[in-house]
């Protein structure tokens, strides 16, 4: 998976915790999977708890190689960003937020300085969680402003949020459906995510640079995240049975990011 300057999150384990403290009938779409290491992404090969375990330790290595000596905080991606501008002026209304996949928090973080009354942050890389729990403290917010969970997020027992934010993070997780099941279970207003494009040239695009990458962190000692591409129609209409509609949709370089309202909100 692509480590870009937040990295890319964690939280969405294959379908077990590793807890620790369109037009077309989604039948018809079928789920396409990044091409398999050596059989390291086939759920087949591989339990859920070590797929997990494999996410986890990548993870946590990626995060400390960006935080160095000194720790540094990683600084927000330009994909975040672009999310966090079209969420941003609507934090004011101070909504709780769950994001699923949160890695150091980053996004989450920005959200709470922007005006939104809680964050829960879940994500299977526990070296993450410490890093997103430092930024909090960096950013000095009011204690209990603040919630993380290292484990998986289909899995962990999280109460229903105002949003639910999967930033980076779907293209980690083979079954899309249970994630996206969680994610609509848990939001009572918004659902918000960023995807890579999954069709046409960018994906040839992705998948290039998705080994580059993969190249690198095998040459640094890491073994690589399973990556998946997930067609967007299919979210999208899972989101839409649901109830949600969408009130801003827009590309980003190789992303495509959403954000999915609920005209009558769940209480």
């Amino acid at each position: 998976m692509p480590p870009t300057l937040d990295g890319p999150n964690s939280a969405t384990g294959p379908k077990t915790a590793t807890a620790v403290p369109s037009s077309r009938p989604m039948a018809e779409l079928p789920q396409d999977q990044r091409a398999p290491r050596d059989g390291e992404a086939e759920p087949a090969c591989c339990s859920d708890a070590e797929l997990n375990a494999q996410i986890s330790a990548c993870f946590d290595r990626l995060t400390g190689l960006r935080r160095g000596g000194r720790g540094a905080l990683p600084a927000l991606s330009p994909v975040s960003h672009s999310l966090l501008s079209a969420l941003g002026p609507d934090a004011e209304g101070g909504p709780t937020v769950l994001e699923f996949g949160a890695g150091t928090a980053g996004l989450t973080v920005a959200l709470l300085e922007r005006g939104a009354t809680h964050a829960t942050g879940v994500d299977l890389s526990a070296a993450s969680i410490a890093a997103a729990r430092d930024r909090v403290a960096a950013a000095d917010l009011p204690d209990g402003r603040a919630t993380f969970i290292v484990g998986d997020a289909t899995d962990v027992a999280v109460e229903p949020h105002d949003w639910v934010v999967l930033d980076r993070a779907i293209c980690c997780y083979g079954d899309v459906d249970r994630l996206i099941g969680r994610a609509i279970a848990s939001a009572r207003t918004r659902i918000a995510y960023s995807v890579p494009e999954s069709e046409g040239w960018r994906r040839i695009v992705n998948r290039a640079i998705w080994f580059v990458e993969d190249s690198w962190q095998a040459l640094v000692g890491l073994r690589p995240s399973p990556g998946y591409f997930h067609p967007i129609r299919r979210i999208d209409a899972q989101l839409a049975a649901a109830g949600f509609r969408p009130t801003q949709r827009w590309r980003f370089r190789l992303w495509r990011l959403a954000i999915f309202d609920r005209p009558n909100p769940q209480s």
